[in-house]
């Protein structure tokens, strides 16, 4: 239907050209006609009142049988980067620490196949591929370096470069310990940022908030040291709101909070959240068992406010947001 009318728009056109002019008139007139005639006999409406009629390709030019396709292309093997981390005065793209850990256990799957292909090969064991030089690198001081464009002498180490950089993109080095015997035991795995130096670790995950030294096993205990970690907002509301109901069925009243203040179960001034069994108070720990491992490092207070009102407040620690619930304005320190 467009095409009908773009084609009376031209005739019209060519019809009002030729009235302007002086000279052969009815001639031009009666070529308009022609020309708006041919125009318009040269499209065919389907029943839709869609054009039906194909443009022929130029002669010695290749048809056009691209056809329309909604669907979206494969998505990429190369994991994107979701997380922008601010370094050394420059903006880099990193994975979070959630991320790191799943690199370093993708790292074990990798590691699991590649021992049982040589099983299968040859029968050598696990020690044995440790100890004739496949893990070179990997079980070395340092560890590697990992790189699409890297090349490294050990079997081990060649594989698992390829395999990663094929799934992630980035600067990162990989550490493997020896294990003590065929099962295995004692092997962990860490994968380390370049930039930001954030390790992550398979098995025990590292937590959010705590700090894992490169080359070292990490284990979450009272050991663990904790670092200053920025929780966001929202994330401090649902740890405030899953405290705040721990609280309550626990204590009902004003009057019994005191008591059980009084007698140690609860501290006044608060506590930060650490892996489980390891604070003074009872009440203390069970509210941060509740808010643990999601919520390491938090500072964490409950009580009544001046209306013998309960609530529970989360901050990060050192400043910044204050969550409450229930739910107030939000606060700054």
């Amino acid at each position: 239907m467009n095409r009908k009318i773009t084609a009376a728009v031209s005739a019209l056109a060519i019809l009002l050209t030729a009235c302007g002019n002086t000279g052969d008139t009815d001639s031009t007139a009666e070529n308009a006609e022609t020309t708006a005639a041919a125009q318009t006999t040269e499209v065919s409406a389907d029943t839709n009142g869609n054009d039906a009629t194909e443009t022929e390709p130029i002669e010695g030019e290749a048809p056009d049988n691209t056809e329309d396709n909604d669907e979206s292309e494969a998505e990429p093997a190369v994991k994107v980067y979701d997380t922008l981390d601010y370094v050394d005065g420059e903006h880099y793209f990193v994975y979070d620490q959630k991320e790191l850990n799943g690199m370093a256990k993708y790292a074990d799957k990798y590691l699991e196949e590649y021992l049982s292909a040589r099983q299968a090969d040859d029968g050598s064991t696990p020690l044995q591929c440790f100890e004739n030089g496949e893990f070179a690198g990997s079980a070395a001081e340092y560890g590697i370096v990992l790189g699409k464009d890297e090349s490294f002498e050990g079997k081990f180490d060649s594989y698992i470069n390829e395999k990663l950089m094929h799934d992630y993109t980035g600067e990162y080095s990989l550490y493997i310990s020896a294990p003590e015997n065929d099962d295995l035991d004692g092997l962990f795995i860490q994968v380390k940022n370049n930039i930001t130096g954030r390790v992550g670790q398979y098995p025990a995950p590292v937590m959010p908030g705590t700090l894992c030294r490169w080359m070292e096993r990490y284990e979450l205990n009272e050991d663990t040291e904790y670092l200053s970690f920025e929780y966001s907002y929202d994330d401090l509301m649902q740890a405030a709101e899953t405290a705040y109901n721990r609280f309550i069925s626990e204590t009902r009243s004003y009057e019994e909070w005191e008591l059980q203040v009084q007698n140690d179960f609860y501290s006044e001034e608060g506590f930060f959240v650490k892996p489980a069994g390891t604070l003074e108070r009872d009440g203390d720990t069970k509210l941060s068992n509740e808010l643990c491992p999601n919520y390491i490092g938090a500072h964490v207070t409950v009580g009544y406010d001046y209306n013998d009102e309960p609530y529970a407040e989360v901050t990060n620690g050192e400043g910044g947001d204050i969550a409450r619930y229930p739910e107030e304005e939000k606060l700054e320190r």
